[in-house]
């Protein structure tokens, strides 16, 4: 469908040329067909022209430029700090075995841990939103499974040998193990 142009209605005139011209008036306009520009010519305060041009394109006034540097180096962040992440219920199980920290003291201060993991998502992920959800939810949840871990496997459970509950059926006997079957 083609709009109809309002009477009265007067284009500006743009001649094509195959480049620049050597010393264009002020507010002139032209288009650059070696360059495939529309091209402006500016005056400036101290009495200079300035040339700008804007892009004959279909694509917009944004195109894309993908650099095979960046991308590796996009994937393999992105791998590194996952990796790094889903450690995080391990790293806080040996806190609790060491005695560093208590699966209470984790639970009061979740605020300021699920504050740290939008803090540290928004860090080490590229700057959108998306990548920084997708790394914050899971770092929370990992970080709620280490306090799971805590709870269900504390040090003196795990140093005796016995990580399931107290079924009646577990010997006090230290050489006697869960870990590998019964035979230690």
């Amino acid at each position: 469908k083609i709009a109809q142009v309002a009477p009265g209605v007067v284009f500006p005139e743009a001649p094509v040329l195959a480049g620049d011209p050597p010393d264009p008036a002020p507010n002139q306009m032209w288009v650059n067909s070696d360059l495939l520009e529309l091209r402006v010519a500016l005056p400036e305060k101290d009495g200079r022209v300035r040339v700008v041009g804007m892009p004959l394109t279909g694509g917009g006034a944004i195109s894309q430029q993908f650099r095979i540097s960046e991308y590796i180096n996009l994937v393999f962040m992105l791998g590194l700090v996952f990796a790094v992440a889903f450690q995080l219920p391990i790293v806080l199980m040996l806190l609790g075995w060491s005695g560093l920290v208590e699966p209470a003291m984790l639970t009061r201060h979740r605020k300021y841990v699920l504050f740290g993991c939008a803090v540290a998502s928004a860090f080490l992920t590229p700057a959108d939103p998306v990548s920084m959800l997708l790394l914050m939810a899971p770092l929370y949840v990992l970080f709620e499974f280490g306090i799971l871990l805590m709870k269900f496997m504390p040090a003196s459970r795990v140093s005796k040998g016995v990580i399931r509950g107290t079924d009646g059926n577990e010997s006090d006997d230290p050489n006697e193990s869960r870990w590998s079957g019964g035979d230690a």
